[in-house]
């Protein structure tokens, strides 16, 4: 202790006096004098460190091999600051643990974005782009809207586009499909309206469906009766607009399967008699008739991708049709490629990895208990992240499990077969959107390895400290936003499409929120309530419930700023560790350290970070140089005048 008292007495004195210098100033300055026992005692007893290392050893020179032979066989294995909490430990071995995180979980991160970016490639996006502009930008398929204009687009640019497509690009691998789904006719309720006997047709839904013949007979081609399509997720397979949310269209209906694409660019007269057939002899497009689904489905060999297209025509039960297409390129089977080699290898290693981190999870469960682990919000995002990679690679069993690619390989165009891989193309959605979340999460959980760094804790802590407030304003926000929205949908729902159910007009409230709105279409659907409607929702909302929302961070922000600026209030190990190995890195360059410099104004003051760096050169324990300070530090400002030295 002597020696860190003669270090601060002599050295210290000289940091002062560099500072100094410009002032030209012949005051002395005063010895600084050791801090009594009252004042050391006082500063022992002061409250520890808030984070996961317990009073760590603040002397670096000990060797961490001491800490290390401690340890258990688990603690080696799935060494964690979580299974090797800092009681008692150095601030290397502190260090070594946290950077054996790091490496551990950036290995992790590096394969999953190998793996996920190898699964979507610039190819899938202008396959998708050609194939959009062929059927539908080319066929005028977004201007159909009545029923004569869907049987006009059937019999000419739908079969131009089938049949006269580049084949040597992108080979149909299955018979294009049209298939017609029609509900069941009721009595109408309003007779004075209507005529007698008049019939009516409700909007689509399972119980509702008609399954009967169109026409009268025995051995009926496939078009005139219906055909349940096995394999479809619990019976349903497409998510149309015309119906409400959450409700979906039962998988069959009546089929007609097209011939196959020749090789003479020609449409076939068979395909257009077949259409025709539809149009005349069982009238397809009756009254009852609420979707028109048409599958294609072709294969690129150069860039080994299957396209998925499925367009739509709704009828609604209040008239008209609805556009909707929607195309999906997937890789179902690969070749010996080295990008396809490269991910089956990263695949593996990342399933190992997977296994290690449910192995160290349920570690850290063993250690700290049930309610301990989940009481971390950090564990448990790394929990539920495992949970969803799980998901992910039970969804990548799946999509391959329900599919024979040799049976796809081997798929005839010019016969009727079951090669269609809508069911796939579901998995292989939901295989994308899982991946998607683990992706995000991961990223997200990098951030959990700065939160031991005293220059970004502020904003974790911020984070933490105001969650209560922000929970409590998201509550007064979502009653307002609620009630505005469904204002909207009252005032506005029978005109405008954004505000045509709730969840349109939840959506174009938010972009009102991001500036994104068409004042004029609501000032024409009504001139006095429209602008009252929008003012009053951008002043509300925007001017006085988001300010609020930033004050309450700011605020919080500005008090975890003042608490983490308290001298020995809180302490980072592996932030002090960090910064010694790069004073030591420069010292060994020759380099001087900037540490010396902070007092760039030449104040003639000094703050209590470059005392503390200063007096840590002298190896003083952190409690005797936070009481130095706090005996000398008068009006409790953080820094040092000359008056007070």
């Amino acid at each position: 202790m002597d020696s860190a008292k003669e270090y601060m007495e002599n050295n210290w004195q000289r940091f002062l006096k560099k500072k100094t210098k410009n002032k030209n100033t012949d005051e002395d300055i005063e010895e600084v004098p050791s801090p009594s026992a009252a004042v050391r005692k006082s500063t022992e007893s002061s409250t520890d460190e808030k984070n996961n290392y317990d009073d760590p050893a603040d002397s670096d020179n000990e060797d961490s091999s001491t800490n290390t032979s401690q340890l258990t066989w688990g603690q080696k294995i799935f060494r964690t600051k979580w299974t090797c909490p800092g009681t008692n430990r150095t601030n290397d071995f502190i260090f070594r643990t946290w950077l054996s995180e790091v490496v551990k979980y950036c290995f992790f991160l590096a394969l999953l974005t190998i793996c996920t970016f190898s699964y979507t490639n610039s190819d899938s996006f202008y396959l998708t782009s050609a194939m959009k502009s062929l059927y539908l930008d080319d066929t005028g398929f977004h201007d159909v809207h009545t029923e004569s204009e869907i049987w006009e687009w059937l019999e000419g640019p739908f079969l131009k586009a089938v049949y006269q497509h580049p084949v040597e690009y992108n080979v149909m691998s299955t018979p294009p499909r049209i298939r017609m789904q029609r509900v069941n006719p009721r009595d109408c309720n309003m007779p004075d309206l209507v005529e007698d006997g008049e019939l009516c047709y409700d909007e689509y839904h399972k119980s509702r469906e008609n399954k009967d013949n169109l026409i009268v007979g025995s051995d009926l081609p496939q078009p005139a009766r219906y055909t349940e399509i096995p394999g479809a997720i619990a019976g349903f397979d497409y998510w149309g607009q015309a119906l409400p949310y959450l409700r979906m269209y039962w998988a069959g209906g009546y089929l007609l399967h097209l011939p196959a694409p020749s090789d003479n660019f020609e449409v076939p007269s068979k395909a257009i008699d077949e259409i025709r057939y539809l149009k005349n002899e069982l009238d397809w497009l009756s009254r009852g008739a609420r979707i028109v689904l048409i599958d294609c489905q072709l294969y690129n060999k150069n860039v080994n991708l299957y396209t998925i297209i499925r367009m739509s025509f709704e009828l609604p039960a209040s008239g008209g049709v609805i556009t909707l297409a929607k195309f999906s390129t997937i890789h179902v089977y690969s070749n010996t490629s080295t990008l396809d080699i490269t991910t089956v290898i990263c695949e593996i290693l990342w399933l190992i990895l997977i296994g290690y981190y449910f192995g160290e999870k349920i570690y850290e469960m063993k250690i700290l208990g049930l309610r301990g682990f989940f009481k971390h919000l950090a564990l448990r995002t790394q929990f539920f992240n495992l949970i969803f990679s799980m998901a992910v690679v039970i969804f990548k069993m799946v999509k391959y499990a329900i599919i024979n690619t040799d049976d796809i390989t081997n798929c005839d165009p010019s016969v009727q077969n079951d090669c269609y891989l809508a069911n796939f193309v579901f998995w292989q959605n939901q295989f994308n959107y899982f991946l998607a979340i683990v992706t995000f999460l991961s990223w997200i959980e990098l951030n959990k390895f700065f939160t031991d760094f005293e220059s970004t804790a502020v904003f974790t802590k911020t984070l933490r400290r105001c969650g209560t407030d922000l929970i409590s304003f998201i509550i007064v926000f979502m009653m307002v936003f609620l009630a505005y929205a469904e204002l909207g949908v009252l005032i506005f729902g029978g005109e405008l499409d954004d505000f045509k159910n709730m969840f349109h007009s939840i959506y174009t409230l938010f972009r009102i929120i991001l500036g994104d709105f068409d004042f004029h279409s609501m000032e024409q659907s009504n001139r006095i309530l429209g602008p009252i409607y929008f003012i009053a929702y951008v002043f509300i909302v925007f001017f006085i419930l988001i300010n609020m929302f930033i004050a309450i961070i700011s605020d919080t922000y500005s008090e975890v700023r003042a608490e983490l600026s308290v001298p020995g209030e809180h302490r980072y190990p592996i932030s002090e560790h960090v910064s010694k190995l790069k004073e030591s890195f420069w010292g060994k360059l020759g380099w001087s350290s900037h540490s010396e410099d902070d007092d760039s104004e030449d104040d003639n003051q000094i703050d209590w970070y470059s005392f503390r760096k200063e007096m840590e050169k002298s190896g003083m324990e952190e409690d005797d140089i936070k009481a130095y300070f706090q005996k000398y530090d008068e009006n409790g400002n953080l820094q040092l005048n000359r008056k007070e030295f």
